[in-house]
C-alpha cells in the first residue's frame, strides 16, 4: 500500500492565513478577546514585542543623503555606536563620502599612497575607547551579516612608490582610525627615542622627509642622515661659519651662513630613492652649485620658491634679500626692519619676516614699489621665530609667548598716528641699531585680547604718561590681526612649525620644553621635556625632531616617535619628490635681541662668533 503525500500545510498556517484576512477592526477585536484568556508571564511576553512593533526606523526610512547629513553631526564616538545599531544603519555609518568629510573637518589631509584592501572579515575587538573600534565595513563588504572587515595588523609603514591622488582614497575610516590612534599616542603615549650622532658643535637647523633628516651645525658643516639606518650618509663643506638655517626640496639643497653666504647645493639623484638600501650611487654627491654674496652679516634664516627660482633669505644686517639663483643676483631687497631680522617665511609671492624689533612684517613680491603692506604689533620681546601657512601666521618670542595671527583680518584700518613712531617700533622699543632712533620708554602692556590696536593705543597713554610727545605713523600699518596668544613656555621660544596637515603647532623653546598645541582649541597637546635648549625642531606626523644644546654647548639631535601601532600611509608631508605645493618647514636659528648674554655665539644680539 502506497503512502499518501505529506500535507502542504499545517493546521497552525491554516489559522494564521484565515487570521490574517480578516479586517483589522475584527482582528483587532478577536485579538483583544482572546489576551485575557493568557497567563500572565505570556501576556508580559506579548506586550513586550508588541511595543517593539510601534518603533519606526526612521534613518532607514528616510533618503540616503538625508540620513547621511543627520549622521554628520554626529560626534564621531556616537557615530561608531551608531554602526551597531543595525544593518542599515551600518551601512550609511560606513559610507566613504561621510568619513571623507569627518576627516577634512578634522584639518586632516591625505596623500593616497597604497592602503590595505578590505576584502576580508573578522569580528570586531572589544575595546573601552568606541573610536578605537575597527572601523565601519565599507557597502562593498556589508553583505556579510554580523561581520567587520578584515585589516592588517597595524604598522609604521613609509610612503611606497608613487602618490596617487587623494581623490583615489578608499578607505576614509581606516585613515580616520590611523589618525585617531595616531593622537591618542600624541597625547598619552610613551615615545620611543632616536639619537643622531655626528656633529662636534651646536645643531641649528634641521629638515626632514620620511626618507632622510638633514641638519646644519656650528661645526661649519652639513649632515645628511638615512632614517632607515639612521647614520650619517653625507657630510658637506664649504661654509667658513655656522650653518645657520637650511631647505632643501628634490634638486636643490639651500644653506645660509654666519660667513654671510648663501650656497645652492645640487641634490644627488639617488636623494630620494626609496627602494635602495642607501644612496650611494654612481652619482650620490651634494655639489655646489651657486655661491650668492649680499648680506653684510650672518644669514640667519631662508626660503626657497622652487617653481620661480627664488630665494629670499634674512639677515642679522636687518635686510631681507630676494635671490634668483639661476642668474646668482639680488633681485631686490626688502628694508623696513631696524635690527636683525631672525626668521622668515614665504608662500607665493608673499612673504612674512620677524625681528628682534619686536614687529612681524609681510610683504608682497607682486609690489616693487612699496615697502611692507601690513605690521603686526603686539609681543613685548624681540621675536625670534614665524611659522606661515598661508592665512595663519605663528610667532615666538623672547617674551616667552606664540602669537596667531590672521592675515584675513589684517586688512583693517591702521592705528591712530600717535600710536606709532616714525620707525615703525612699538612705542618704548630702545633699538640697538647705529643710527636707529631710541624711545627710552618701558615696554608697552599688551591687552588681553592681543590685539595690535589696543596694545599700541596702551603705548600711547603710556608714552603720553612719561611726557613724550606722540610720533607720525609708520609706512606700514599696523593691524590688529592677532587671534590668539599662546602661554605654556617659560623662556625665549626658539622655533615653531605648523604641521603640514593635521592642525597641530609645534614649538621649542629654552625652557628646555618642545610643545605641541591643537590650533583647533589652542590647548596643549603635549609636552615633550629636552633637558637642553631646543634651537630648532620639526613636526612630522608621528615624529619630532629636535636640535638641542645644554648649558656646557653639548648638541645633541634627536627624534621622538609616536607612531608606534599606526599606519602612517597617507598621512604628512609628500616627499620633496612628490610635493605639489610648498610645505612649511621648521624654522632655522631663530634669534632676538633680547635673549641675555648666555645666548649661543651666534645670535644676532650680540655678534658672531
Amino acid at each position: 500500500m502506497s503512502e499518501s503525500p505529506p500535507p502542504t500545510t499545517s493546521t497552525a498556517d491554516d489559522l494564521l492565513a484565515a487570521l490574517q484576512a480578516l479586517p483589522p477592526a475584527e482582528l483587532q477585536d478577536l485579538l483583544l478577546a482572546l489576551l485575557p484568556s493568557l497567563p500572565p508571564e505570556h501576556l508580559q511576553a506579548v506586550t513586550h514585542k508588541a511595543r517593539h512593533l510601534l518603533l519606526r526606523d526612521f534613518v532607514a526610512l528616510l533618503p540616503p543623503e538625508v540620513a547621511l547629513a543627520i549622521l554628520a553631526r554626529l560626534r564621531v564616538p556616537d557615530l561608531v555606536h551608531a554602526a551597531h545599531v543595525s544593518h542599515a544603519w551600518h551601512a550609511l555609518a560606513s559610507d566613504h563620502g561621510l568619513w571623507r568629510d569627518l576627516y577634512h573637518r578634522h584639518g586632516w589631509t591625505a596623500h593616497a599612497p597604497p592602503l590595505p584592501p578590505l576584502d576580508a572579515v573578522f569580528q570586531p575587538r572589544r575595546t573601552q575607547d568606541p573610536l578605537m573600534a575597527d572601523p565601519p565595513v565599507p557597502r562593498s563588504v556589508a553583505s556579510v551579516p554580523g561581520t567587520r572587515p578584515w585589516i592588517p595588523p597595524p604598522a609604521t609603514v613609509a610612503y611606497e612608490d608613487g602618490c596617487p591622488a587623494e581623490a583615489d582614497l578608499d578607505c576614509w575610516p581606516y585613515l580616520f582610525q590611523q589618525r585617531h590612534r595616531l593622537l591618542r599616542n600624541m597625547r598619552h603615549g610613551t615615545p620611543s627615542l632616536t639619537v643622531f650622532e655626528g656633529h662636534r658643535e651646536g645643531i641649528y637647523c634641521i629638515q626632514a622627509d620620511p626618507f632622510k633628516l638633514i641638519s646644519g651645525s656650528r661645526d661649519n658643516t652639513v649632515r645628511v642622515w638615512n632614517l632607515r639606518s639612521n647614520a650619517t650618509t653625507h657630510v658637506l663643506e664649504g661654509h667658513a661659519g655656522s650653518v645657520l638655517c637650511l631647505e632643501y626640496n628634490a634638486t636643490h639643497l639651500v644653506t645660509g651662513s654666519s660667513d654671510r653666504s648663501i650656497r645652492v647645493w645640487s641634490v644627488p639623484s639617488t636623494h630620494d630613492d626609496p627602494g635602495g638600501p642607501s644612496w650611494e650611487g654612481p652619482d650620490d654627491t651634494y655639489r655646489t652649485s651657486t655661491i650668492l654674496h649680499g648680506h653684510a652679516e650672518a644669514v640667519l634664516n631662508l626660503r626657497m620658491d622652487p617653481k620661480h627660482h627664488r630665494i629670499v633669505s634674512c639677515s642679522k644686517d636687518s635686510t631681507i634679500r630676494v635671490w634668483d639663483w639661476h642668474r646668482g643676483a639680488c633681485i631686490r631687497a626688502l628694508e623696513g626692519h631696524v635690527a636683525a631680522v631672525n626668521a622668515v617665511q614665504m608662500r607665493h609671492d608673499t612673504v612674512v619676516s620677524v625681528s628682534g624689533d619686536r614687529t612681524v612684517r609681510v610683504w608682497d613680491l607682486r609690489d616693487h614699489h612699496r615697502g611692507a603692506v601690513h605690521q603686526l604689533v603686539g609681543h613685548v620681546r624681540g621675536v625670534a621665530c614665524v611659522a606661515f601657512d598661508g592665512t595663519t601666521i605663528a610667532s615666538g618670542s623672547s617674551d616667552a609667548t606664540i602669537r596667531l595671527w590672521d592675515l584675513r583680518k589684517a586688512g583693517g584700518a591702521p592705528v591712530p598716528a600717535h600710536a606709532v613712531p616714525t620707525n615703525g617700533l612699538p612705542v618704548g622699543y630702545q633699538s640697538t641699531v647705529p643710527g636707529a632712533a631710541v624711545a627710552p620708554l618701558a615696554p608697552p602692556p599688551i591687552a588681553p585680547d592681543g590685539s595690535a590696536a589696543a596694545a599700541a593705543a596702551a603705548a600711547a597713554a603710556a608714552a603720553a604718561a612719561d611726557g613724550h610727545a606722540p610720533t607720525a605713523p609708520s609706512t606700514a600699518p599696523v593691524s590688529s590681526a592677532c587671534v590668539r596668544v599662546v602661554h605654556g613656555h617659560s623662556d625665549l621660544v626658539r622655533t615653531v612649525q605648523f604641521s603640514a596637515d593635521d592642525n597641530v603647532l609645534c614649538s621649542g623653546s629654552y625652557d628646555t620644553t618642545v610643545r605641541l598645541w591643537s590650533l583647533l582649541t589652542g590647548q596643549q597637546v603635549r609636552v615633550i621635556p629636552m633637558g637642553a635648549r631646543v634651537l630648532n625642531v620639526q613636526y612630522v606626523p608621528g615624529t619630532v625632531y629636535a636640535a638641542c644644546q645644554n648649558a656646557a654647548h653639548v648638541p645633541s639631535l634627536v627624534a621622538w616617535q609616536f607612531a608606534h601601532g599606526v599606519d602612517l600611509r597617507g598621512m604628512g608631508p609628500l616627499p620633496p619628490a612628490f610635493a605639489r605645493d610648498p610645505v612649511p618647514f621648521p624654522e632655522p636659528v631663530n634669534e632676538d635681541e633680547d635673549a641675555g648674554e648666555d645666548a649661543d655665539p651666534d645670535h644676532p644680539g650680540l655678534g658672531e662668533e
